[in-house]
């Protein structure tokens, strides 16, 4: 990511696919759930170092940090390729993630699944939720989902029927018996 491409970023504020920390939360793992999150959306960026102002404030890194960030960043599964950069922006130190949208769809840290709403990240609890997560990430497939209360006389059948011509009487006789 370019500077200019930064700066645009801070100066848009937040939403679906950006996401400000001032500082390094006290649970590291924070990240990994908002990483998460990005990776079962379209992707996004987290930026630790600006405020909910969006001014930069700045961090201070040092490399006992970046090896936690790296522990972090395995928190998620599957693996993910998170880009991780260190930009000076006002001459201040600012932690770019950049987490791409996951192709493994759902991912996880500690077992549960993070998705975005709006511009904040969540935990999936409900089976409903679940359900939508899984039909919007494309991970149900509604021609091999099951057909409630269907059966082959109400579904298939009368498909059969329009499609054997009237000549076919010993067919069209033994849909009927099978039915």
């Amino acid at each position: 990511m370019t500077l200019q491409e930064l700066e645009l970023l801070i100066q848009e504020g937040e939403g679906y696919n950006v996401e400000y920390k001032q500082s390094f939360p006290s649970k590291l793992s924070e990240l990994a759930t908002e990483l998460c999150a990005f990776a079962n959306a379209n992707g996004g960026v987290l930026l630790v170092g600006i405020d909910d102002k969006q001014q930069v404030v700045g961090i201070t890194m040092d490399n006992t940090q970046r090896s936690r960030i790296q522990g972090v960043i395995n928190l998620i599964d599957p693996a993910l390729p998170i880009k991780v950069s260190e930009p000076k922006v006002n001459g201040k130190v600012i932690l770019c993630f950049e987490c791409p949208a996951g192709e493994k769809k759902p991912y996880a840290v500690s077992g549960s699944i993070y998705v975005r709403n709006g511009p904040n990240s969540e935990r999936v609890t409900g089976i409903e939720q679940m359900r939508r997560f899984f039909q919007h990430s494309d991970s149900i497939f509604f021609d091999t989902a099951p057909v409630i209360h269907s059966t082959t006389r109400t579904t298939l059948m009368p498909i059969l029927f329009r499609s054997l011509p009237e000549k076919q009487v010993l067919p069209r006789i033994l849909l009927k018996l099978i039915c």
